[in-house]
């Protein structure tokens, strides 16, 4: 065990059995006792690394508290480089969705399923293996840097307190923001992709308020909520773009109570996505204007219109190409070729802490295990089906390598 290799190969095993017992604890995002469980196994992990821990306010009644653990540079304090390595807690599947698809810790040929193995738990091994290793072979470098961890309680709700945690937390001279999402690097070129670029998300809900009557004996007083709404739909769907990137998916619908009666509410809620702020506003310009527009139904006794108001839930701003991540990807790309590894960037369609981090701070994210299918739990062997969430463990000491090579180049 005379070097990273040889130490992670020898490590593997017991790393796996610790992977085993943080994926077979659930800690859905709104299951807080479970994330808190979590929390102490990750505290328990990164301990004997010198590493204390602090709590803060997820700032959402059903979510446990984000965990941060910092280890302080050991002399010249005033002048030693802040590295930050983010991760989170939660997942996105309940407890009772694991038990009814028997979904949990599974090795098959040559990748492991279970839930948050790629999707984040993956990510969290990744880090604690990324920080032994330097502090086993570069214990003077391990020494001399402000090491900053951030485990989000509830990422997978968007929760954007944490990223304002974590901007109150790091000073503006931090080195790098290191986000340990799971790389879908899993085409034959073997080459490993990381994300300099993320979409920005905003969420809306349209509301029509109409007009209740007895469905049979007194229809010609109500006025269809149901029915306007449905006018909105597909001009609400067809504001996708998939050539520019903008994707807008009405994703739930309700209204009405009963079959015999005229509706008197129906209810829209919709996302979009768009790899720039520009197409993200334009779209929502839009999507107010089809609200505003849109042709109202009316009573046939009495003349009474139906109405519709859009209202906007959330947003989380676009994470944007920049010159930081650029510069970050430059040095994985290099710190690739010293190991024989291809290293490739790209954007995703989806959303993550680096939305709320990576316009303040040189960020960059995919950091974690390559894997396949995230926020999935469903056993099929139909070939157009995807399958459940998992990890190929064979990437686990190449991509340790990389991050360790990567942050040797980043702190020299």
């Amino acid at each position: 065990m005379n070097d990273p290799e040889s130490y992670l190969e020898h490590r593997l095993p017991s790393a796996l059995d610790l992977l085993e017992t943080w994926v077979n604890t659930n800690s859905y995002s709104f299951y807080p006792k479970g994330v808190e469980r979590h929390a102490k196994q990750v505290v328990k992990a990164l301990s004997p690394l010198g590493f204390l821990p602090t709590r803060a306010d997820a700032e959402h009644s059903n979510c446990a508290p984000h965990l941060f653990m910092s280890r302080r540079a050991g002399s010249e304090s005033d002048r030693a480089p802040t590295i930050a390595l983010v991760s989170h807690l939660d997942t996105v599947f309940p407890e009772a969705e694991e038990v009814a698809n028997r979904f949990k810790w599974k090795r098959k040929g040559d990748r492991i399923y279970g839930p948050g193995t790629w999707d984040i738990k993956g990510g969290s091994l990744m880090i604690l293996l990324l920080l032994e290793v330097v502090a086993r072979f570069n214990p003077e470098l391990f020494g001399r840097v402000h090491w900053e961890l951030g485990f989000n309680s509830s990422e997978e709700i968007l929760n954007p307190s944490f990223g304002r945690c974590c901007l109150e937390r790091l000073p503006k001279t931090t080195r790098a923001v290191l986000i340990f999402e799971g790389d879908g690097s899993v085409e034959e070129d073997g080459a490993f992709r990381l994300i300099r670029q993320r979409n920005g998300r905003a969420c809306f809900q349209v509301t029509v308020s109409g007009l209740g009557a007895h469905a049979g004996a007194d229809h010609g007083a109500g006025a269809n909520a149901i029915r306007h709404l449905a006018r909105m739909v597909e001009p609400i769907e067809a504001l996708t773009h998939h050539e520019s990137g903008l994707t807008v998916n009405v994703g739930m619908i309700r209204g009405g109570v009963s079959m015999n009666r005229v509706p008197h509410e129906a209810v829209v809620e919709l996302e979009m996505r768009a790899p720039n702020s520009y197409l993200l506003d334009k779209a929502a310009s839009d999507l107010k204007e089809i609200v505003n527009r849109s042709r109202p139904v009316v009573s046939f006794k009495g003349g009474v219109e139906t109405k519709a108001t859009l209202d906007q839930i959330n947003q989380v701003p676009v994470f944007e190409k920049n010159e930081a991540t650029d510069a970050l990807v430059a040095e994985y790309v290099a710190a690739g070729k010293e190991i024989g590894c291809e290293v490739l960037a790209q954007s995703r369609g989806g959303v993550g802490d680096i939305n709320f981090i990576g316009g303040h701070l040189p960020s960059i994210d995919g950091l974690g295990l390559i894997g396949l299918s995230a926020h999935a739990s469903e056993w099929t062997d139909r070939p157009q089906r995807k399958r459940p969430e998992c990890i190929f463990p064979g990437s686990i000491i190449p991509k340790t390598l990389l991050n360790y090579r990567a942050l040797l180049r980043l702190l020299d």
